[in-house]
């Protein structure tokens, strides 16, 4: 399994209310990194996070959107 690296472009796409008027870049990786305390973001965490498992199953991204969640929650 891989860690969660945080693409401030990827998540404003996915969270398009939160536009650089509201919240820097530098101010939601803070966040993120907050979130990673709530989330465990490592190898060891429980929820699982392969974003191209080379199995042919679906990816699993239980851990990034759990990361997202709390990030949105602390940027709003």
């Amino acid at each position: 399994m891989a860690i969660v690296v945080f693409d401030a472009e990827e998540f404003r796409n996915a969270h398009p209310g939160l536009t650089e008027d509201l919240i820097s870049d530098e101010e939601l990786g803070m966040h993120f990194e907050i979130a990673e305390q709530f989330v465990d973001n490592t190898d060891k965490s429980p929820y699982r996070y392969d974003p191209e498992p080379t199995d042919g199953s679906k990816p699993k991204l239980l851990r990034k959107q759990l990361l997202w969640l709390v990030t949105c929650h602390l940027a709003t």
